[in-house]
């Protein structure tokens, strides 16, 4: 068993070092020069007011390649609720930048719109968007499937990788049959990945690698909000299902109780698994795997790069198909909270912890 866990762990540095190499290549090599008449404008639409790892990354793989940009930056202040988008779409049409950069789901839907739905007098249609970090493209109703072609001005980065790989990740620190989860009902992220979850457990139904799944939705309250009293009692029924994992997806909204949910973990000594780079943020879990927001934004930042000097190869296309569609950065992390897991008598074995970064819940946690 050690010696296959050695093999898996190798073959996915192997992998994820081959693949991220190139971005190492090309942001390292000295300055290119590009021909620019002027600076190309970029229109920024970010989630949150202040520049996050996905924007450092991005500017400064631009920075690195000699690549002079003007970037415009509008900000929906963290919060989607009283976000002028409108206003922001309609600036960005007067403007005619080269590119739009929009942060996450939420803004690239209103921005871009989905599939089915999109509308040239509502959604930017004729300017290429670069979008990210999009946790599930495919759920989303941004693309049909990933590395193909979305037909039109939108290419992006996932940070997330796919349910059969996180479950290989989970497998890395031990052989779980029972894994749970609870979820909030308004983000179509962790929605989408928990019916995938629930997928991948039917499929391997009868076969060596069969796992059971359980979830709950955590209820709202009178004002719309989580109600934070049902997460103890679907806890308590996942702990009746007899769960030996807790899975957290990309939920930001669940976040705000991570507290009740941290503390119940420990009590019953359960390990939790985490897949986002926020939630291990805010959760330090027992298990993380994930892509760092800052690669995300340096390929982010490569596919960008094609995009403003019209890299399309022979392609005639204004969209062209190679570049515009949502890529996965291959280079994961791993992470493990070593206290935690001997907390709970489940230490990560030790080949995890060769290969992983050490992570601690810090005391005002």
């Amino acid at each position: 068993m050690t010696q296959l866990i050695l093999t898996v762990m190798i073959c996915l540095t192997f992998t994820n070092n081959a693949t991220f190499a190139k971005i190492q290549e090309s942001s390292q090599n000295a300055k290119q020069e590009v021909k620019q008449t002027r600076p190309f404008k970029v229109f920024m639409i970010l989630f949150a007011k202040n520049f996050g790892e996905c924007e450092r990354g991005f500017t400064n793989y631009m920075r690195s390649r000699g690549i002079n940009i003007e970037y415009t930056i509008r900000d929906c202040n963290g919060q989607l609720s009283g976000c002028p988008l409108e206003k922001y779409i309609a600036e960005a049409k007067q403007m005619q930048p080269d590119l739009i950069y929009t942060w996450g789901t939420p803004v690239t839907s209103r921005v871009a719109g989905v599939m089915g739905e999109i509308d040239p007098e509502k959604h930017i249609t004729k300017i290429p968007i670069i979008a990210l970090p999009i946790a599930n493209p495919i759920g989303a109703d941004l693309t049909t499937k990933m590395k193909n072609p979305t037909g039109r001005n939108l290419a992006g980065v996932s940070q997330m990788m796919s349910v059969v790989e996180q479950i290989r990740a989970i497998r890395i620190y031990g052989d779980f049959k029972r894994i749970g989860a609870i979820y909030t009902p308004y983000e179509p992220n962790i929605s989408t990945f928990i019916d995938e979850w629930h997928r991948e457990a039917q499929r391997l139904k009868g076969t060596k690698e069969e796992f059971e799944f359980v979830s709950y939705q955590i209820g709202l309250d009178a004002s719309g909000k989580l109600d934070r009293s049902s997460i103890p009692k679907l806890l308590k029924k996942l702990l009746e299902n007899n769960i030996q994992f807790l899975y957290m997806g990309p939920d930001t909204a669940i976040l705000e109780h991570r507290d009740l949910i941290i503390d119940w973990c420990l009590e019953n000594k359960i390990p939790i698994f985490a897949s986002s780079e926020l939630t291990i943020n805010k959760v330090k879990p027992t298990l993380g795997f994930f892509s760092r927001f800052y690669h995300v934004g340096q390929l982010a930042g490569l596919i960008a790069e094609k995009i403003l000097l019209k890299r399309y190869g022979n392609s005639k296309e204004k969209f062209p198909g190679k570049v515009f569609q949502f890529q996965t950065l291959k280079h994961m992390s791993y992470t493990v909270n070593v206290e935690d897991g001997i907390k709970m008598g489940q230490p990560p074995p030790i080949v995890l912890i060769k290969f992983a970064e050490i992570i601690k819940r810090e005391a005002e946690e």
